[in-house]
């Protein structure tokens, strides 16, 4: 268990019991939906079943995977994967096409930093150590910047409408003195696709802890955008609750959670001597969500509970927030998007590389 030095969480008790107060409004609490410890699938639990499409590997030595991650599919079915210092095109069938990362600072440049959405037949950059934002082709031609502050740090999360969706991490609220916690509005944004206008919609909130000189996050900070775009699925913390925010009616419209059993994390002596010297508390149990991934109108969520041989544990939640599904993958298969029956998959060999995997979902 190492600790890192953003690594956030909130708690819902103390806001449960009173309003947040945020710029000039006040946001009233959504009571939350308590599901039980089992949902309602009667093969809840069972392995996934799943039949192979097609796999990618790197051996042809075109491209290296070392830590992919931010799987996203263009409308014409082309597949854009980013990893360390690679933003990797694929054809819909597995083909490789070409790595769009040229590092730099110039037009169609970019530091390793950057992250990316797709916006129709072209991809926005998000370039956060540069503090810029640019469109490409799918072939990653510039095609032009998007004016934006570059004072204020945001993340992009998604496209809305004519609009892209940020979210900006601002002031701490303290609690008390330090060390101590502090609470972080994680505050999502809409701002107009030629950069020239935005809002801000109610945030997100979550702790940190601060010490002296600087602090750690208390948990995981997850947001993920629905397929349509007009949700925002957030896990802010380590505590079992998810939050559903609508950009249409811009406020949390849905929070709900389930009876979960919390998996201990072990700390050892080089974790207990690091906590001990910062001043840092410890931390019991693990965090309980670690991912959160739409498929259609549901959301699944990756919880901390994995078994040698099952792998991790997904939790389903259907669109009203009822816990209707819990499966495995299997072991060494991590998600990292659905596509109608279709997942895509990566899995951790034994002689530590990887390969992209295409399932189907049988059962």
């Amino acid at each position: 268990m190492r600790f890192v030095n953003f690594f956030i969480r909130w708690g819902i008790r103390s806001l449960a019991l009173s309003a947040v107060v945020f710029g000039p409004g006040i946001f009233s609490v959504q009571e939350i939906l308590e599901n039980p410890a089992k949902p309602a699938a009667e093969n809840a639990g069972r392995i996934l079943t799943l039949q192979e499409i097609w796999r990618v590997t790197d051996e042809g030595g075109a491209f290296f995977f070392k830590y992919p991650n931010r799987l996203r599919i263009a409308p014409d079915g082309s597949i854009f994967l980013q990893d360390e210092e690679e933003l990797l095109k694929f054809s819909a069938d597995g083909k490789f096409l070409r790595n769009l990362f040229k590092k730099g600072e110039g037009p169609g440049e970019m530091s390793p930093s950057f992250s990316y959405q797709i916006d129709g037949r072209e991809l926005i950059i998000d370039d956060g150590d540069l503090r810029r934002l640019w469109r490409a082709d799918q072939d990653g031609k510039f095609l032009g910047e998007i004016p934006m502050n570059k004072q204020v740090r945001r993340g992009l999360l998604g496209t809305y409408r004519n609009n892209l969706v940020f979210y900006r991490a601002d002031t701490p609220i303290a609690k008390g003195g330090i060390p101590g916690f502090a609470d972080i509005p994680h505050v999502i944004v809409l701002m107009s696709k030629d950069g020239k206008s935005e809002a801000d919609i109610q945030p997100f909130f979550f702790k940190r802890y601060l010490v002296p000189g600087g602090g750690m996050n208390w948990g995981n900070a997850i947001k993920t955008t629905s397929e349509d775009g007009q949700f925002v699925f957030g896990f802010h913390g380590r505590d079992y609750l998810i939050e559903v925010l609508d950009l249409e009616q811009k406020k949390i419209v849905r929070r709900f959670r389930r009876e979960y059993s919390r998996i201990p994390d072990p700390e050892t002596k080089e974790d207990r001597e690091w906590r001990e010297n910062a001043k840092i508390p410890k931390t019991e149990y693990k965090t309980d969500i670690i991912n959160l991934v739409p498929k259609g109108p549901q959301i699944w969520a990756a919880t901390s509970s994995e078994d040698p041989e099952k792998g991790r544990l997904w939790d389903v939640f259907d669109a009203e927030g009822r816990y209707v599904d819990c499966f495995h993958l299997g072991a060494g298969r991590t998600l990292l998007r659905t596509a109608g029956d279709a997942i895509f998959v990566l899995e951790y060999n034994k002689d530590e590389t990887y390969r992209l995997v295409k399932y189907k979902i049988v059962v």
